[in-house]
């Protein structure tokens, strides 16, 4: 079965708080250390809208992570997600 966009812009915004909460980051704190403009990071975590590379790699640095390492996030929620 297909996953729609939904589903894996859902998987991404969970991916993002999940790795801003261990982190103990407010979303203003990932804007600001990724050089985003402001509520970027909210926006993400909504899941409403899609999010081009420069904002994603925006979001994984100011994450302190690699865009790989949340990939591998956004994996693990997708399977969540799909089941």
């Amino acid at each position: 079965m297909a996953i729609g966009r939904t589903t894996h812009r859902r998987a991404l915004a969970l991916a993002v708080r999940v790795l801003r909460v261990e982190r103990s980051l407010t979303q203003e704190r990932v804007d600001t250390a990724g050089n985003l403009s402001h509520n970027s990071t909210k926006r993400t975590e909504s899941g409403d809208t899609s999010v081009g590379f420069d904002i994603l790699v925006g979001v994984a640095t100011g994450l302190g992570v690699s865009v790989s390492e949340l990939m591998v996030e956004y994996e693990r929620q997708l399977q969540k997600l799909s089941r």
